[in-house]
């Protein structure tokens, strides 16, 4: 067993020819490794038994395959706190994950995209808090974009004033998402208020700049790129108010009232008295 491990090993370091004719030809490693394989009479009688498949997205999250044949051990190791965290996130009840992969069941975020799982009106309700977080989040970042200052006026230095920059893009994509129903398994405005429409054309026009401006580096710059003006975020800034307050506006019960409250808790002072940094901006 040594040899052949030897023998695979060079192999890997070896590569095959090709001859006059365009056949492929066998190195000496390679050749003698096949030998190896097929003549070792342990090797046909104990198969290893195949891996079990992991559940989408879970290779990102766990050792490589080449740390686990490696360090056998981290196969086998109980799974960190912080992967548990993400894969509870992503909808796969961490410590489930092969019995619910086993019996043919999605993530609850998949169920959702799929269609076969409603949206109830308690997820709604809880995701309210959700909602009105991140406007407060899209409506400080345009007002600290628009101005150059933070919530106490004072003046932004480079590149501080690039990254909030893109925060604002951001905020806008979020949002201008949640208006147009772009749902798969995330809150959409239409949950709230089952006629929700929006045309939100300077979003629109501006959405393939935002993407390309946040996570692409295209040799397009070069040729065809487009500056965000101060006039296009002013634009973004008042479409997308303009059409919260629409959706404020429609909005029935209970839906209403929770948006209500919790505006006016994100205005409000910190239970130890801290004042809040939405403190001075129109969240209405």
């Amino acid at each position: 067993m040594l040899a052949t491990a030897l023998v695979c090993v060079n192999w890997r370091c070896e590569s095959s020819r090709v001859d006059a004719s365009g056949r492929q030809v066998l190195s000496t490693f390679q050749r003698a490794a096949i030998l190896a394989r097929t003549s070792d009479p342990a090797r046909g009688s104990a198969r290893t038994p195949p891996r079990p498949r992991p559940p989408p997205g879970a290779a990102m999250l766990r050792p490589s395959a080449r740390c686990n044949r490696e360090h056998p051990q981290n196969a086998l190791a109980p799974r960190s706190p912080l992967v548990s965290a993400a894969l509870d996130i992503c909808g796969w009840p961490s410590g489930k994950i092969g019995a619910q992969r086993k019996k043919g069941r999605l993530p609850v975020s998949r169920q959702r995209q799929k269609g076969r799982l409603p949206v109830s009106s308690v997820d709604k309700l809880l995701a309210v808090r959700h909602i009105v977080h991140e406007y407060a989040n899209f409506v400080s970042s345009a007002e600290m974009v628009l101005t150059g200052q933070d919530i106490d006026g004072d003046n932004f230095k480079p590149p501080v004033n690039t990254h909030i920059s893109h925060a604002f893009y951001l905020n806008c994509r979020k949002l201008a998402d949640f208006f147009q129903n772009r749902n798969g398994d995330c809150v959409a405005a239409q949950h709230y208020v089952a006629t929700h429409k929006a045309d939100l054309p300077v979003s629109e026009l501006w959405r393939c700049a935002i993407n390309k401006q946040l996570v692409h580096v295209t040799y397009a710059r070069n040729d065809t790129s487009r500056d965000i003006t101060t006039d296009v975020q002013k634009a973004l800034y008042k479409e997308l108010q303009d059409k919260w307050r629409e959706f404020r506006n429609g909005l029935p019960e209970p839906y209403a009232a929770e948006f209500t409250n919790t505006v006016a808790e994100r205005r409000a002072p910190y239970s130890n008295g801290q004042p809040s940094e939405f403190r001075y901006y129109d969240l209405d």
